[in-house]
């Protein structure tokens, strides 16, 4: 797969939704995917079908991964200054 160049040279903005959101700030204070699915009242299921959707977003192949991915380029993707 290629990706597409991002506009005028700026980096691509990463669009998720509000339950990933959560999702990820709780990923980011270090919490398993069960006790993120408790907190926010979702089934562990739908934590795990966010993760993947997360992971693919950001081309990550684990959490660890994810959450590099996340720290290292919060002010490209405009994600965390929403949470």
């Amino acid at each position: 797969h290629s990706r597409m160049p991002s506009e005028a040279g700026a980096a691509a903005r990463i669009e998720i939704s509000p339950t990933q959101q959560y999702i990820l700030q709780h990923l980011l204070q270090g919490r398993s995917d069960k006790e993120i699915a408790n907190r926010l009242d979702l089934s562990a299921h739908t934590v795990d079908y966010h993760m993947r959707q997360l992971r693919r977003r950001f081309a990550a192949r684990n959490r660890v991964q994810l959450v590099n991915a996340v720290q290292q380029g919060d002010s490209d993707f405009g994600v965390l200054s929403d949470i």
